[in-house]
């Protein structure tokens, strides 16, 4: 029913993420103060902030997204299904998408650099990219 990556590279790249969603929802909890910028203007300058549970919030889609190979891997009306390789990087990525931003808007709460929103954008998008490639490496090198 609700299982894991069964392939080791990216069940433990998830699990990694998840585990850094929870630490950084923490860190942010405990020392980023009440209130976290989640919104930022054409200037750089924050212009939006929520309340600190919504780095749980990012915590608790990132340990959900844990399970999302299964649902890559199987065919949908109209779709083929994906392999299990790309599945798996799927999976990883979008683990890595909540818990890069819930890091992202920690670490700006901790360190309010206009370079820290730009990085953790780049960072979620390179993942997918990382992801996806590595993901075609391994199955084109596997028997």
């Amino acid at each position: 029913m609700y299982r894991l990556c069964p392939i080791k590279l990216w069940r433990n790249l998830s699990l990694f993420f998840a585990a850094l969603a929870v630490a950084a929802a923490l860190a942010g909890t405990l020392w980023g103060g009440g209130t976290l910028a989640t919104h930022w203007g054409a200037d750089g300058a924050p212009n939006q902030v929520s309340p600190t549970w919504v780095l749980w919030l990012l915590a608790l889609l990132s340990v959900v997204s844990l399970f999302t190979s299964g649902s890559f891997s199987r065919a949908a009306p109209g779709q083929r299904a994906l392999t299990g390789e790309t599945a798996g990087a799927l999976c990883a990525a979008l683990t890595a998408t909540w818990a890069l931003a819930g890091t992202a808007l920690a670490v700006y709460a901790l360190w309010p650099s206009p370079l820290v929103p730009g990085v953790g954008a780049g960072a979620i998008a390179g993942c997918y990219v990382v992801f996806l490639l590595l993901a075609r490496w391994r199955k084109g090198v596997s028997p």
